[in-house]
């Protein structure tokens, strides 16, 4: 099982706050550390994390804590069975003008603008690691996620 490293991206150089197994678990802990710290960004990426510095043991200690191990472990199992492959998940916005847009769903200023935003009709996740246009464009078309 390939390990995935959860990084605080807002300062440089970015500091490693813990490792995951699995690549949307690393994104919802990314996206729940981005809630709990406002202000603060978070991604993830592949592989161990050995070379950057440690974040603030607070950052740490709140991506440990049993609330968020707990967190992840429910929003898994309620995506089992739409995302198996637990890939990251996306959101994909429509607009009232039939333009698209998805954004990562760890990106919270992005997502939290998009909807706001009053020309948005609707909303839906897709799961993958990357996304292509016509995907977006794809999950609105057949009314299903696109995987």
């Amino acid at each position: 099982m390939m390990t995935f490293s959860v990084c605080l991206i807002s300062v440089h150089p970015w500091q490693h706050v813990t490792h995951l197994e699995t690549e949307r678990a690393a994104q919802i802990a990314a996206r729940l550390l981005a809630e709990r710290f406002p202000g603060s960004a978070f991604s993830f990426y592949p592989g161990p994390d050995v070379q950057r510095p440690d974040c603030h043991p607070s950052i740490r200690d709140s991506a440990l804590s049993f609330e968020v191990q707990r967190l992840i472990a429910a929003e898994l199992v309620i995506e089992e069975a739409a995302n198996p492959d637990r890939l990251p998940k996306w959101l994909a916005f429509r607009y009232r003008d039939g333009g698209v847009s998805a954004y990562r769903d760890h990106d919270l200023p992005v997502i939290e603008t998009c909807r706001r935003d009053p020309d948005v009709i609707e909303e839906r996740p897709i799961y993958a690691r990357t996304l292509a246009p016509q995907d977006v464009l794809d999950c609105f078309r057949t009314g299903e996620d696109a995987a």
